[in-house]
């Protein structure tokens, strides 16, 4: 089915293209819900899960010319590892 993509490398193909994502933290362990007490290895699934997702620029304001540099960048991520089609 092709190659895998490593989720920590998204970030790089994302900054070559001046754009930023998400670092895909859980919920759970973000600093606005610290108050609660939850740590690492509090929820097992979440934290797989996260290391696996890659979250894309996306506001509001978002511009036509940023959505192209988004769809762009991961164009190049996806035929550095051969899905990315011609």
């Amino acid at each position: 089915a092709g190659a895998s993509i490593d989720p920590a490398s998204w970030g790089y193909w994302l900054a070559q293209a001046a754009l930023e994502g998400s670092d895909r933290r859980p919920v759970h362990l973000e600093p606005a819900f610290a108050h609660l007490g939850y740590g690492p290895g509090d929820f097992p699934a979440a934290e797989a899960a996260a290391g696996e997702l890659l979250s894309l620029p996306l506001f509001p304001g978002i511009s036509e010319e940023q959505q192209v540099r988004v769809a762009e960048a991961l164009l190049a991520a996806l035929r550095k590892v051969g899905r990315g089609g011609s």
